[in-house]
């Protein structure tokens, strides 16, 4: 539910059989919140962030995972892929994390 102020409740987000729920969409992402490994982990104070190629916390408005660092997943799987050693086991842990996530990695048309 969302809170209109003076515990007031506006409007029931997710419910079953008039009982608040939690949508499978937001399971998954919990289960997927295990990126500790995204550079300045140490230093954000906000913890695990969730498996995204860019490292994205879209409440934050922040990317933790830039390609201009070449520390996000699309710049990591091609030196992995082409049989380059990456930089620490980190980087392989959050490479293969993403993959487990799933999703759809095109190549852009442009060159």
């Amino acid at each position: 539910m969302l809170d209109k102020g003076k515990g007031d409740k506006s409007k029931i987000l997710y419910q079953i059989n008039d009982v608040a729920a939690m949508h499978s969409q937001k399971i998954g992402n919990a289960l997927r919140t295990i990126d500790t490994w995204y550079p300045g982990f140490d230093d954000a104070q906000i913890g695990p962030i969730a498996i995204e190629p860019y490292g994205a916390v879209t409440n934050l408005g922040k990317a933790f995972r830039t390609p201009k660092d070449k520390v996000d997943f699309y710049n990591l799987f091609d030196r992995f892929a082409l049989g380059e050693t990456l930089a620490d086991k980190n980087q392989q842990h959050y490479v293969m994390a993403v993959l487990v996530r799933g999703g759809v990695f095109g190549q852009s048309g442009k060159d």
